[in-house]
């Protein structure tokens, strides 16, 4: 079972577990970097045919929808994500993007997490992306 490392008893409500530990025998999945682009579109970008919505947390949402699909393609879901690596282009969006990530992570053992501001994503408008590792227990 994968277990969240506590150091210190708290009561604060985190969107992320400082530590994991992941027992032997399971596979790891590794999602690539999901923005609010749709999973499969053109390169080069074709900016005048992308639409995404221009908000940090509903961006997050699409962002969160695509990364389920992407695990569910593996036979894992949301809940056997141990690490995501979130990366968003102002800090004023943190809370925003907290808020979605408490909400899909937020309960029982969320995944460890960095936060990252960068100064741009791969699309002008784009706010948020996210990548993750799973790990599901081998059958």
């Amino acid at each position: 079972m994968i277990e969240a490392i506590v150091t210190q008893e708290h009561s604060y409500r985190m969107p992320y577990s400082v530590g994991l530990r992941v027992p032997a025998g399971h596979d790891l999945v590794f999602v690539a970097g999901l923005n609010a682009l749709p999973l499969y579109h053109d390169h080069p970008h074709k900016l005048d045919e992308l639409e995404f919505p221009e908000d940090p947390a509903e961006q997050t949402k699409v962002v969160l929808a695509a990364m389920g699909e992407v695990l569910a393609g593996a036979g894992a879901t949301l809940a056997d994500v141990v690490r995501l690596d979130a990366f968003i282009t102002d800090m004023a969006f943190q809370d925003q993007v907290a808020r979605q990530l408490g909400a899909h992570f937020g309960g029982g053992r969320p995944p460890a997490m960095s936060l990252i501001a960068v100064s741009e994503l791969v699309v002008p408008g784009l706010l948020v992306e996210i990548n993750a590792i799973a790990a599901i227990k081998v059958q």
